[in-house]
C-alpha cells in the first residue's frame, strides 16, 4: 500500500480513535488495579504529591499549552499521555490533569464523535498511563541510585 500526497487519511485517524476508545474500555479497570498493586508492593499510600502554584485565572487551556510544549509526536494519543506526564511530574493532581486534558484537541474530537463518557474514559486512561510511567521512572531512578551506592561501597572495600 503506497500513499499518495493527496490521499485522505482521516479514516486512519478514526480507526486510531476507535482503537483507543476500545482500549480505554478494556484497560481502565486493569489500570487502577495495577496501580493499587504497585502501591501495595512498594508499601506506599497514594499521596497527593506536591502541588505547584498556579496563578489565579490560569485556564486549563493555558496549562494544556504549557504542558504540551516539547511533546513531539504526530500520534494524538501519545501527545495526550505526554501532556499528562508533564502535568503530573509538575505536581498536578490526577483530577486536575484530567481537567487539563479536556482542553486537548483529541478530547474534543472524541467527545463530538463518541460522546462525553468515551472522551472522559480516554482522558482517564491517558492520565493513568502517564501516572504509571512516572511511577516506573521514579522507581527506576531510585533503583539506579541504590546500584550506584552499592558500587561505590564495593569500590571502597576493594581499596
Amino acid at each position: 500500500m503506497s500513499l499518495r500526497p493527496d490521499e485522505d487519511l482521516s479514516n486512519v485517524q478514526q480507526d486510531m480513535d476507535s482503537v483507543l476508545i476500545e482500549g480505554a474500555k478494556s484497560f481502565h479497570v486493569l489500570t487502577e488495579k495495577a496501580m493499587n498493586f504497585a502501591f501495595d508492593l512498594a508499601g506506599q499510600k497514594k499521596s497527593p504529591g506536591i502541588r505547584i502554584e498556579i496563578d489565579k485565572g490560569t485556564t486549563h487551556q493555558e496549562l494544556w499549552n504549557r504542558y504540551s510544549q516539547g511533546v513531539t509526536t504526530s500520534i494524538p494519543a501519545q501527545k495526550t499521555v505526554g501532556v499528562a506526564k508533564n502535568a503530573l511530574r509538575d505536581g498536578q493532581s490526577k483530577e486536575n490533569a484530567m481537567k487539563i486534558l479536556a482542553a486537548d484537541p483529541s478530547f474534543e474530537r472524541i467527545s463530538e464523535k463518541y460522546g462525553s463518557e468515551q472522551a472522559q474514559q480516554y482522558v482517564e486512561l491517558a492520565v493513568n498511563a502517564a501516572y504509571r510511567k512516572n511511577l516506573v521512572a521514579q522507581q527506576d531512578k531510585q533503583h539506579q541510585k541504590q546500584i550506584s551506592k552499592q558500587r561505590a561501597k564495593n569500590f571502597d572495600l576493594e581499596r
